[in-house]
């Protein structure tokens, strides 16, 4: 009867403990379980909030481009070839990036039977985030400035939009040396290619009035952080 009892009791016993060891696996893999839970929940806002983040970047930083953009414009509107002398140029532009270094343009000067040299300095602006996400067509900004004996002698500024032959604005502005561009008409000539036009090319003469150097520099700088505008040269120049 004794035996009866002690077999009996230890069956109780081994049935206690599986019992228990069952309801501390049940609970260990619900601790588990809400664990994982969590970490995927953390996982996944996590990834939301830099998605989030990233994305608001991408959107927000062309327009901070195209502002920088719009002033250093500005700037170099006013700067006058054959007048505005080199320091007088870097401490104007003293707060924008400057890109290329030791840049040379030449030009063959009839008069004096000689070639002429400049050397220079460019600036460049870029839609890389938009464009890097396919969101928008590559779109630059870019300008060189080019000096002779301290002085500014002549200054290219582009607006593209887009790669191949569509679409873009050259505008040209030199001293009386440097110009080359047409010698009769007004103090302003517009070159316009394709159709629809894809290229714009703008000479200013030396005496260019306030007025034409205004619409020359009058470019569409939302072009910079646009996603479908810009698909022909003529939207890139508000001016003209």
């Amino acid at each position: 009867m004794g035996t009866r009892i002690n077999r009996a009791s230890l069956a109780d016993t081994l049935h206690h403990n599986e019992t228990a060891s069952e309801s501390q696996r049940t609970e260990h893999l619900g601790d588990l379980r809400w664990s994982m839970k969590k970490t995927v929940k953390i996982v996944i806002i996590g990834l939301i909030a830099a998605c989030t983040v990233a994305v608001c970047y991408c959107v927000a930083y062309p327009f901070y481009e195209r502002w920088r953009a719009t002033e250093f414009i500005d700037a170099v509107a006013q700067l006058r070839p054959g007048v505005t002398t080199e320091s007088q140029v870097r401490e104007a532009l003293r707060s924008y990036h400057q890109g290329a270094e030791g840049l040379v343009a030449t030009h063959w000067d009839a008069a004096s039977n000689q070639t002429l040299k400049a050397t220079g300095y460019g600036y460049q602006f870029f839609n890389k985030e938009l464009s890097t996400l396919h969101l928008s067509k590559p779109a630059e900004l870019s300008a060189s400035l080019f000096f002779r004996d301290g002085v500014l002698a002549l200054k290219t500024v582009s607006l593209q939009k887009g790669s191949g032959t569509c679409c873009l604005v050259f505008i040209k502005e030199a001293d009386q040396a440097f110009y080359d561009g047409p010698k009769d008409g007004g103090s302003i000539s517009v070159d316009k290619r394709g159709d629809p036009v894809s290229e714009m090319i703008i000479n200013l003469r030396p005496d260019a009035s306030d007025e034409d150097r205004r619409k020359a520099y009058g470019l569409n700088l939302s072009c910079l952080s646009s996603l479908s505008q810009c698909d022909t040269a003529s939207s890139l120049l508000r001016g003209l």
